[in-house]
């Protein structure tokens, strides 16, 4: 009797960790730890991908930020939004403590000018 309340137990807290941080998801909590741990941290991107001239040089910004990007326009099972939501959440903590608070806006600032290099017709 112990034993079956035990499993039961067990299998309702798998299922809301499962809910909760969406471990079927190729992106969720789980894995953003162990690519935190790895150094192999991403940011991934939904909608269509902006392709520009200047792509290599915005992932060497990318990269001096400890990231890098992943774009990913439409999802499959095994990613769901609220996987790649869980994943992003996590990873932005880590950028975070890693480059101070107003690290977004500091990137995305050196992400404007790239674009606005290429739009001008520089390299």
């Amino acid at each position: 009797m112990i034993t079956t309340a035990i499993i039961i137990l067990l299998a309702i807290v798998t299922y809301i960790l499962w809910q909760v941080y969406d471990f079927s998801a190729d992106y969720n909590y789980a894995s953003a730890k162990m690519d935190i741990a790895s150094g192999d941290v991403k940011i991934i991107n939904t909608g269509i991908h902006k392709i520009s001239s200047k792509d290599e040089e915005i992932e060497l910004v990318a990269a001096r930020y400890g990231f890098r990007n992943i774009y990913v326009e439409k999802f499959t099972a095994k990613q769901t939004e609220k996987g790649i939501r869980n994943y992003n959440d996590l990873v932005s903590g880590y950028l975070m403590m890693r480059n101070g608070a107003d690290w977004k806006t500091r990137y995305q600032r050196e992400v404007d000018s790239l674009y606005k290099a290429a739009e001008a017709g520089g390299k």
